[in-house]
């Protein structure tokens, strides 16, 4: 009675068609007990977190066996000293109706339940295993009994001596079990890899040709089989081959795509229930696995988050929240980044209204323009260009509505900047996204102008001006293996002063920890005269790194996944998968990382599209590096006389002129986190990475021999060859790192290591000399 009152308190209409299909699945045509039809209800109320569905069907014929299997006499479990257990009936049941679904002539297994000879189950019961239970004569007599008195086996009509299962569906699913069981033991039996799929091949390769109308009959035994291979991938690693289960679809005229996105929805259904209960760990644990389906490569995952997902996460963004609820504030954050995964109108409209909503909080507004960005990154196809078009547009108007030009004095000064830039910042990144998927080629012709985002700090008495404006840089792609791609900017020829003037804060680290530096001016102010290059716009990633390493080697081994860092949170696990810059590389290699690319590129190079020669790319000499930094600057950064965390990623514990202390997030972050570039589109210059140059450790950068073009110097310091110590084979790092104080992240600072040390904070990022006769456009 509880079942009526709990199903007839459901919502009709749309909400029960899950249950309705599956039920009609389940049992096709055929007739069912009451206790089966009360049971599969109770299962879909239990699990109505799951969209209505009854959580495993294999299951709940077990739980139906169960309930028939419970005499009102315990004394009739033991007979012929056999002691009847739970197990031993579901065992016997499951081998007599795969007896039973063999019948065909020759034995040839039909595979659909028929009425069966006595005869046949106790053959079945007195087989040796694993085909049968090994029972004496008399203890298959007594077990038989027993099955026939519960009503777990029936004797239609008048004829003792025939049997048939209560249920046909009953007797598919205790037949597939028994089947599946029996394939995967064979299979496991093996010694040789290749030989572990035969087994599985020639069952289903007997199946195959059978005519449409008899795989019609055994139907239901295909789909029982089918639903325990899907619930046995879930709990275990199987040895059967991958595609069993498409084979299995189709062979019951299933649309393997269709199954596949009925098994999705039914997921994403139950993570949108979790998203409503009391516990902000499963909550969040709910968005993250929403954000796995959208993020997956399977169609069927995608259109399942897209058709379940949207409307629900749309509402959670409207919602106004206090700053005392913090979790579900990021939880909005992270249904801001699913949203963008998504992609659906629903929630790009949700995205652009939250934009939108001044008494939102900035870092809300920034999520969801970054997630905009995201939308306009995966648009694809013609029928995506207009909605592309749209998104650009709209985060090019939101780039260029607010900019910046403050007088920070204090905390309020400080407060007002914190209102107000990441906005700007979460536009400029989204932007970069979106511009990323249509690149031009490296040396094609004009690259693409993306609007980003600069910013400027200059001291004005005991104050700060910071001043925000929006360049356009253009921006080429370089393709790298396994679909991957480097983005460049170019770096004009000419004239551009480097180093530093003697009164800069920060450079008189030299002399106490490199040899040879004492009395020596190491980062004298000189010129520097360029030819036009092209630099990588941010350090090379983790996925970039992965997808060159594995190339064939050159002279030395590369490990593929060198990072000491794991996807933090749901941006970088699915948002920007890959996109950490990769860390703990040598220069060495650097070097071989950098010979196996040009290797490749070499021999890709017309299939790729490119005209000409191939681009070949190098480690910058500091020189190229610095000039390329500051970008024009005549400060210690490119950003001006100091440096903030909300900027660029340091030891946030200390600060650098007049500027504050703010977050040590003590590891890298996604390249392109702050949105933040210099004038021509070169991201994450301080901090975040130190990166190899091509240069040797010279104490004195304008002594003897000293590259004015900019190019790496090479050759060994005389001086330290004269000392004898080991820092003459050390090579050029710049830029500073996620562990390092302000000072060290100044443009001008010239730090070192030997080039087989690795290290956490040490990456890399290209540069590109551009060939004879390369044009870009203009």
């Amino acid at each position: 009675m509880r079942s009526v009152e709990g199903i007839s308190g459901l919502q009709a209409g749309e909400e029960v068609k899950p249950a309705q299909a599956q039920l009609k699945r389940i049992v096709g045509d055929k007739p069912i007990t009451v206790l089966l039809a009360q049971m599969f209800i109770d299962d879909v109320i239990a699990n109505r977190e799951q969209g209505l569905l009854a959580g495993s069907v294999p299951e709940l014929m077990l739980s139906y066996v169960r309930r028939l299997d419970t005499p009102a006499d315990p004394a009739l479990r033991r007979r012929e000293g056999l002691e009847i257990s739970e197990k031993l009936v579901q065992r016997a049941l499951r081998v007599v109706a795969l007896a039973s679904h063999r019948q065909g002539p020759g034995g040839q297994p039909l595979f659909q339940p028929l009425e069966f000879s006595d005869a046949l189950a106790r053959r079945a019961l007195l087989a040796q295993e694993p085909e049968g239970l090994a029972l004496t004569r008399q203890q298959a007599e007594a077990l038989l009994g027993y099955l026939i008195k519960l009503r777990l086996l029936l004797q239609p009509g008048a004829a003792l001596d025939r049997l048939r299962f209560p249920l046909d569906p009953l007797a598919d699913h205790l037949a597939a079990a028994e089947q599946f069981e029996r394939l995967e033991a064979q299979t496991l039996e093996p010694a040789e890899p290749e030989q572990a799929a035969a087994a599985w091949e020639a069952f289903l390769a007997a199946l195959e040709p059978r005519p449409a109308a008899e795989r019609e009959r055994m139907r239901g035994f295909l789909l029982a089989l089918r639903d325990g291979v899907m619930e046995a991938q879930g709990k275990r690693a199987l040895a059967m081959p991958p595609q069993v289960p498409d084979r299995l679809a189709a062979l019951a005229f299933l649309d393997p795509e269709g199954e596949r996105y009925r098994l999705a929805l039914q997921r994403a259904r139950k993570w949108m229930w979790e998203l409503g209960v009391p516990v902000a760990s499963e909550r969040r644990d709910a968005i993250a696995k929403l954000a796995a389906m959208a993020a997956a490569p399977e169609d069927s995952q995608r259109r399942a988050a897209r058709d379940v997902a949207s409307r629900r996460l749309a509402r959670l963004l409207a919602e106004l929240l206090s700053e005392l609820q913090a979790e579900r504030r990021l939880e909005q954050q992270e249904a801001a980044v699913v949203l963008g995964l998504i992609g659906t109108e629903t929630g790009i409209e949700a995205l652009e209204g939250l934009v939108g909503a001044g008494q939102q909080p900035p870092e809300l507004r920034r999520a969801a323009l970054e997630a905009l960005g995201l939308s306009a990154r995966d648009c694809h196809g013609s029928e995506r260009h207009s909605l592309l078009e749209r998104i650009e547009a709209f985060l090019e108007k939101q780039l260029r509505a607010d900019a910046l030009d403050l007088l920070v004095e204090g905390e309020a000064g400080w407060a007002e900047h914190d209102r107000r830039l990441p906005p700007l910042q979460g536009a400029s990144r989204a932007l970069q996204l979106a511009a990323s998927a249509d690149l031009p080629l490296l040396g094609s012709g004009p690259g693409r102008e993306v609007p980003m985002l600069t910013l400027t700090v200059l001291q004005e008495g005991e104050a700060l001006r910071i001043r925000t404006e929006v360049v356009t840089p253009a921006v080429w792609k370089l393709p790298l293996p396994g679909g991957e791609q480097l983005e460049l900017v170019v770096v004009p020829g000419g004239k551009y002063g480097i180093g530093s003037p003697e009164g800069e804060t920060g450079r008189d680290w030299y002399a106490n920890q490199r040899d040879g530096c004492k009395g020596v001016n190491v980062e004298a102010e000189r010129s520097v005269r360029l030819e036009r290059f092209a630099l990588a716009r941010h350090a090379i990633t983790q996925a970039q790194w992965r997808a060159v390493a594995v190339l064939p080697q050159l002279e030395r081994d590369l490990n593929p996944t060198p990072g000491s860092y794991k996807p933090d949170d749901l941006w970088e696990r699915f948002a920007q998968p890959g996109a950490l810059p990769v860390d703990s590389v040598s220069w060495f290699d650097c070097q071989e990382w950098l010979g196996r690319l040009n290797r490749w590129l070499l021999e890709q190079w017309s299939g790729l599209g490119g005209q000409g020669d191939p681009p070949q790319l190098a480690l910058p000499g500091e020189g190229q590096w610095e000039a390329a930094c500051l970008a024009g600057a005549g400060t210690p950064f490119h950003f001006g006389d100091t440096l903030d965390a909300s900027w660029a990623n340091f030891d946030g514990g200390y600060s650098y002129g007049p500027s504050r202390k703010g977050v040590y997030r003590q590891r890298p972050v996604p390249v392109g986190f702050f949105g933040l570039v210099n004038r021509w589109g070169l991201a994450e210059m301080h901090g975040q990475m130190l990166e190899w140059c091509g240069d040797q450790w010279h104490p004195n950068p304008t002594g003897e021999g000293w590259p004015s073009a900019g190019q790496p110097w090479e050759g060994v310091d005389p001086t330290l060859e004269v000392m004898g110590t080991a820092q003459k084979d050390w090579k050029l790092l710049r830029g500073g790192s996620c562990f390092l104080v302000p000072h060290y992240c100044r443009a001008a600072n010239r730090y070192s290591n030997h080039p087989a040390i690795v290290g956490s904070d040490i990456g890399v990022r290209p540069c590109c000399l551009l060939p004879p006769g390369f044009l870009l456009g203009s």
